[in-house]
């Protein structure tokens, strides 16, 4: 979800991303993040360009973006209603 959020109207590199979610995440290796990159392209959410050495990540189904909109405010009402729920009755 943080990928193609940080994918929202720009282009990165792999290390671009890294680095970014290191200081957000904690921790993270070049390795997992180009995995996760991986699995994005193949499933035609992301579209890549070869830039010299590096390769350039950009969304490519903008229809993700909207999903993950729908995915989180779904699971937000959920968990507000749970809330509700696990509220002490006085």
């Amino acid at each position: 979800m943080r990928i193609v959020t940080m994918l929202q109207g720009r282009q990165a590199t792999v290390q671009e991303l890294t680095d970014r979610l290191s200081v957000e995440m904690g921790i993270l290796t070049q390795q997992n993040v180009s995995k996760h990159l991986g699995i994005l392209y193949q499933a035609g959410i992301l579209a890549r360009q070869r830039d010299g050495r590096c390769v350039r990540y950009t969304l490519s189904d903008f229809t993700a973006c909207q999903l993950l909109e729908h995915a989180v405010a779904s699971t937000a009402g959920y968990f507000d209603e749970l809330a509700d729920i696990a509220k002490p009755r006085r």
